[in-house]
């Protein structure tokens, strides 16, 4: 972790206000945490070398969890960050917790109602069933096109309700 005054990217395709006031911003160079109090960035990058860093410095997304936790989605999974220490924890498809995910590029992750976390990847959706700790996987089917588009646009209006955002359809 570096902690500098100065964000070192021009792509962001992660942004998150978290519950403390912080700005996170995902971006192709590693996590970037903004605090508007001191105006100083804590940069958290990959490391090969320590499993407690990000498994990769691309952030597709980010989110947080009802506990506090900042999620932040990869091309090689997810990354379960505790913002008070800044270890992580990774997940994989061939790791518990994301078994059965068609793909590690993971694009977003989100929480609906009953805790259980919906995640999308490359080529579908898995709901990840905090209860049961199994997934739902749910993938495009070659003889329904619109399946896969339809599982999406039910995950979105779950995030849009749990917002409090309208959606307007013309």
């Amino acid at each position: 972790m570096m902690v500098t005054n100065l964000l070192f990217t021009i792509n962001i395709p992660g942004l998150l206000e978290s519950d403390d006031g912080k700005i996170w911003i995902g971006t192709e160079n590693g996590l970037n945490c903004l605090d508007p109090r001191t105006g100083k960035i804590k940069i958290f990058l990959h490391n090969p070398a320590d499993s407690t860093t990000l498994s990769d410095n691309w952030i597709n997304y980010l989110y947080q969890d009802r506990p506090g936790r900042i999620l932040a989605c990869t091309p090689t999974g997810v990354n379960v960050m505790n913002a008070q220490t800044g270890k992580v924890v990774q997940y994989k498809s061939s790791l518990a917790g994301l078994r059965n995910t068609p793909s590690n590029n993971i694009n977003f992750i989100g929480q609906d109602s009953r805790g259980d976390f919906w995640v999308g990847s490359d080529f579908g959706v898995v709901r990840y069933d905090t209860t049961t700790r199994e997934n739902v996987r749910y993938l495009n089917r070659p003889d329904d096109p619109v399946y896969l588009t339809t599982m999406l646009i039910m995950f979105m209006k779950m995030l849009i309700i749990k917002s409090g955002l309208a959606l307007t359809m013309v």
